[in-house]
């Protein structure tokens, strides 16, 4: 499903103040026609925003362990079945972590537009000593990017309530105190979003722009896109490459970070331990569910979810080869070949171990054992998004019982309505002394 969001400049002065952007006509499109996104594309930018190197997101182990939970919870509190984001909750008993997720991928989505990005170029810079921004920032390559995220449930997503008002008021301040360091030699084009999320089911989120000026990072911008790259596949990679390759590709970091002249590092591939270069064949496909489309393969791993839902994750094998060869225009310039602004229907042969699915009897899914590969081989559909980065993300059912995407676990009231029931990121309930059991009507 393709999920509508409205774009507006905050106030006139805001949108004056955009009038010395060199890419302003791209946002006047944004503004006149919205910005469209696919549902799975807006849920990976909310589930994976957490995910960079934090300690239990770094293996396969620690993927299948906590995403199920993320899924689920980020469905608990938004609707994406309307055709846009609608929160479950009222302002007064929404989650900020949650708030915070539909804020960054609002803002995000809507910058890889302007400025022809992808999930890949982004890094979150943390707060500092002083009163600084937590931001995300990207290179284009020539100049930097900057973007601060905040998001706010509302009554109403066309008028700017208290809420909405003091993000805006908070972005200004700390812009302010930005501009005061050290300067950069390095200009950037920093933007201020605030996601205005309706619980009125009638209205569209609407993402509000703010334009104050900043300085960019000390570093060239070609190298620091370069390394945000590097860094954001090292990171993804993790729970799904082999060891030797991710500690190639962590000494390779360190190296272009350490050297001024990092270009002479150009088109030196990563090898193993044993000096060989990392070859992508036969073995390395062993046990991984395998996507194949008319333009090219994606590799990954199945996760259960929930009831009989599951979720592949994964990147276009492409990924894999330019990480290796270490090109640094081809880099630089990548953009998968498998990329699509809709997700398409699939269907996948997913290969799981007994643990995969928890205490859930495996046949129960149609999962049959087979010997020679010690694992379950179960036959999944559904649709599958694959973003610009290179990153493949699905929403399956077992063949035969595809259901909607990510469709919520409701709670019953008494007569046969679905109805929903906050529950915190800690698994605490507000205004309840015991969690919530979701079941299905």
């Amino acid at each position: 499903m393709t999920l509508k969001i409205d774009i507006r400049y905050y106030d006139d002065a805001q949108e004056k103040a955009f009038t010395q952007w060199p890419l302003k006509e791209r946002i006047d499109a944004l503004v006149k026609n919205g910005l469209d996104v696919d549902e799975l594309e807006f849920l990976t930018y909310s589930v994976f925003t957490e995910q960079r190197n934090k300690i239990g997101w770094r293996t396969y182990a620690d993927m299948r362990t906590l995403l199920p939970p993320r899924a689920e919870m980020f469905r608990q509190y938004f609707d994406l079945s309307l055709g846009t984001v609608t929160s479950r909750f009222p302002a007064s008993d929404s989650e900020t972590s949650m708030t915070e997720k539909v804020g960054v991928a609002t803002s995000l989505l809507a910058a890889n537009r302007i400025f022809d990005l992808h999930e890949a170029d982004w890094t979150k810079i943390p707060k500092g000593q002083i009163r600084t921004l937590d931001f995300f920032c990207a290179s284009t390559g020539k100049e930097y990017v900057e973007i601060e995220a905040k998001g706010s449930i509302v009554a109403d997503a066309n008028m700017k309530n208290p809420s909405v008002s003091t993000h805006k008021n908070g972005i200004l301040k700390k812009k302010a105190v930005q501009r005061e360091r050290v300067g950069s030699a390095h200009p950037s084009l920093m933007m201020g979003t605030i996601a205005a999320v309706p619980e009125n089911t009638d209205q569209r989120t609407v993402c509000w722009l703010i334009d104050p000026p900043g300085d960019g990072p000390e570093m060239d911008p070609k190298k620091f896109k370069l390394l945000t790259r590097l860094e954001y596949y090292l990171k993804e990679l993790q729970p799904l490459s082999q060891a030797s390759m991710l500690i190639a590709l962590r000494n390779r970091i360190e190296a272009i970070f350490s050297v001024s002249d990092y270009e002479r590092l150009d088109q030196l591939r990563l090898v193993g331990a044993t000096g060989r270069p990392f070859r992508f064949r036969g073995p390395f496909f062993r046990n991984k569910t395998i996507i194949a489309t008319s333009r090219g393969r994606a590799i990954g791993r199945v996760f259960h979810l929930a009831d009989r839902e599951f979720m592949f994750v994964g990147f276009d094998t492409e990924v894999y080869g330019l990480v290796a060869r270490q090109r640094f225009r081809e880099i630089l310039a990548y953009k998968s070949g498998l990329a699509s602004n809709e997700s398409e229907l699939y269907r996948a042969e997913a290969w799981l171990e007994q643990r995969d699915f928890g205490n859930e009897d495996p046949a129960a899914f149609g999962a049959e054992w087979i010997e020679q590969k010690k694992r379950f081989r179960l036959q999944l559909e559904g649709p599958v998004m694959f973003t610009q980065s290179g990153r493949v993300v699905g929403a399956f059912n077992p063949i035969g019982d595809r259901k909607v995407p990510f469709k919520p676990n409701l709670l019953g009231d008494g007569n046969g309505v679905r109805v929903a029931r906050q529950v915190q990121m800690g698994g605490s309930v507000n205004s309840l002394n015991a969690p919530p059991v979701f079941m299905r009507s």
